[in-house]
Protein backbone atom coordinates (compact mmCIF):
# COMPACT_ATOMS: atom_id res chain seq x y z
CA UNK A 1 0.00 0.00 0.00
CA UNK A 2 0.75 3.63 -0.37
CA UNK A 3 2.77 4.43 2.92
CA UNK A 4 4.52 7.83 4.24
CA UNK A 5 7.99 7.27 5.47
CA UNK A 6 8.91 9.11 9.12
CA UNK A 7 12.59 9.73 10.03
CA UNK A 8 11.70 9.58 13.46
CA UNK A 9 14.14 11.41 16.35
CA UNK A 10 13.19 9.66 19.78
CA UNK A 11 12.89 13.56 20.73
CA UNK A 12 11.79 14.48 24.52
CA UNK A 13 10.99 11.35 26.63
CA UNK A 14 8.80 12.82 29.08
CA UNK A 15 6.16 13.63 26.32
CA UNK A 16 5.00 10.12 24.97
CA UNK A 17 2.30 8.62 23.07
CA UNK A 18 0.84 4.78 22.47
CA UNK A 19 0.77 3.72 18.85
CA UNK A 20 0.07 0.24 17.21
CA UNK A 21 2.80 -1.14 15.02
CA UNK A 22 1.72 -4.74 13.87
CA UNK A 23 -1.33 -4.95 16.38
CA UNK A 24 1.26 -4.27 19.22
CA UNK A 25 1.06 -1.21 21.03
CA UNK A 26 4.29 0.65 21.61
CA UNK A 27 4.84 3.90 23.67
CA UNK A 28 6.70 6.40 21.22
CA UNK A 29 8.03 10.25 22.17
CA UNK A 30 5.00 12.93 21.19
CA UNK A 31 5.56 14.95 18.26
CA UNK A 32 3.30 18.07 17.49
CA UNK A 33 1.77 16.25 14.59
CA UNK A 34 -0.63 13.58 15.01
CA UNK A 35 -1.20 11.39 12.23
CA UNK A 36 -4.20 9.09 11.94
CA UNK A 37 -5.20 5.60 10.13
CA UNK A 38 -1.57 6.17 8.00
CA UNK A 39 0.65 3.50 7.00
CA UNK A 40 3.86 4.72 7.81
CA UNK A 41 7.23 3.46 7.27
CA UNK A 42 9.42 4.92 10.54
CA UNK A 43 13.14 3.55 10.35
CA UNK A 44 13.47 3.89 14.02
CA UNK A 45 10.82 2.05 14.43
CA UNK A 46 11.08 -0.35 11.71
CA UNK A 47 14.89 -1.38 12.11
CA UNK A 48 16.27 -2.90 15.57
CA UNK A 49 18.18 -0.15 16.80
CA UNK A 50 20.26 -2.57 19.05
CA UNK A 51 21.05 -4.84 16.42
CA UNK A 52 24.31 -3.61 14.23
CA UNK A 53 23.46 -5.71 11.74
CA UNK A 54 20.47 -5.25 11.08
CA UNK A 55 20.98 -1.34 11.16
CA UNK A 56 23.98 -2.00 8.57
CA UNK A 57 21.68 -3.99 6.11
CA UNK A 58 18.51 -1.93 6.35
CA UNK A 59 20.73 1.71 5.45
CA UNK A 60 21.65 0.34 2.32
CA UNK A 61 17.98 0.36 1.11
CA UNK A 62 17.04 3.50 2.54
CA UNK A 63 17.08 5.38 -0.48
CA UNK A 64 14.84 2.77 -2.21
CA UNK A 65 12.57 3.26 0.77
CA UNK A 66 12.23 6.62 0.73
CA UNK A 67 12.41 7.45 -2.98
CA UNK A 68 8.87 5.44 -3.22
CA UNK A 69 7.55 6.46 -0.47
CA UNK A 70 4.04 8.56 -1.09
CA UNK A 71 5.58 11.47 1.00
CA UNK A 72 8.23 11.67 3.38
CA UNK A 73 7.44 13.42 6.51
CA UNK A 74 10.50 15.25 8.56
CA UNK A 75 10.03 17.14 11.84
CA UNK A 76 12.85 19.61 12.07
CA UNK A 77 11.61 20.84 15.53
Amino acid sequence: PPYTALPYNWGDQTRRRDIILNSSKISITQKSRNYRSLTLWINALCIDQNNDVEKSEQIQWMRQIYSQAKSVTTWLG
